[in-house]
C-alpha cells in the first residue's frame, strides 16, 4: 500500500495512484513546483530510508492516513485555521473552478463517480461567485 517511488513519474509530472478509496487506479497529474519539490523530497529521504515507499513515517513505514491528519491538524492549530485533507481536497476543486477550470478535470482528479460527488465539494459563496463572474464579464 502506499504510493511507491516507482509510481511518480517525473518526467511526465504524473503520479499512479494504485490503493484508492474505490480500488480504482489512477493517474494524477502535478505541476512543474511540485516536480522539483519531489525530486528534492526523494533524494533527502533516500538518504535517510532505504524502502520503496515516497512518503514514509519516520521509522520507514507506510505512513498511516491518521499520523497524516494529525500532522494537518497541529499545522492548522499553530497557524489558527481548521486543516483537514478533505478541506484541501475541497479548496483545490473550488479554486480550480474560480480560476477558469471545467468541472470535469477536478471531479477526474478527485476520484469521484460522478459529478454529483464533485458539486458536494464546492461549496462557493456568493463573494466568489460575483468576483468569478465579473472577471469573465471583463474578459
Amino acid at each position: 500500500m502506499g504510493i511507491k517511488v516507482d509510481d511518480v513519474d517525473l518526467n511526465n509530472r504524473a503520479i499512479v495512484l494504485r490503493n484508492t478509496k474505490n480500488k480504482k487506479e489512477r493517474l494524477i497529474f502535478f505541476s512543474v513546483k511540485l516536480k522539483k519539490e519531489l525530486k528534492n523530497w526523494i533524494r533527502y529521504k533516500d538518504r535517510y530510508v532505504t524502502n520503496e515507499l515516497l512518503f514514509p513515517s519516520n521509522k520507514g513505514n507506510l505512513l498511516k492516513p491518521t499520523n497524516y491528519e494529525g500532522t494537518l491538524n497541529k499545522i492548522g492549530k499553530s497557524l489558527g485555521i481548521e486543516l483537514f485533507p478533505h478541506r484541501l481536497r475541497a479548496n483545490f476543486a473550488m479554486y480550480y473552478l474560480l480560476n477558469g477550470g471545467d468541472i470535469y478535470t477536478p471531479s477526474r482528479i478527485l476520484g469521484h463517480s460522478s459529478l454529483e460527488v464533485t458539486k458536494v465539494y464546492l461549496q462557493i459563496d456568493d463573494q466568489n461567485v460575483s468576483r468569478r463572474y465579473l472577471e469573465i464579464q471583463i474578459s
